[in-house]
């Protein structure tokens, strides 16, 4: 079996377009591997996991009391929102979860709207 440094030898005796080559594949391969081992990191310690999800669940991260607290909160206030005729015509009602927050007021237009490129 070759050494490294025999290896190196060998491949600086090549033409420069077999250099070149060795070398972006050599590149390619270690930072394909870099991004292997960060993927599986992040995958395992729950940093791409929905929170509330079943997959946050399975990692272990558990959801907080203010997450739970505040999902309550939005359930019971579109619940309160929606109504309860089935024969009501659908719609979206935008339902503010704070409670006592009111609901900010939009600025009014002064002109036109340029967005220079």
């Amino acid at each position: 079996m070759r050494s490294v440094f025999e290896h190196v030898d060998r491949v600086r005796a090549k033409p420069h377009h077999i250099r070149r080559r060795v070398a972006l594949g050599g590149a390619g391969t270690l930072t394909g591997l870099i991004a292997v081992v960060w993927l599986g990191a992040s995958l395992a310690t729950g940093t791409f996991a929905l929170k509330g999800s079943n997959f946050a669940e399975m990692t272990g991260a558990a959801p907080s009391e203010s997450d739970q607290a505040a999902a309550a909160s939005a359930i019971a206030g579109a619940a309160a929102a929606t109504e309860s005729r089935p024969d009501a015509p659908a719609h979206v009602e935008v339902v503010p979860s704070g409670a006592g927050v009111p609901a900010p007021t939009p600025a009014p237009p002064v002109g036109p709207t340029i967005i220079p490129f």
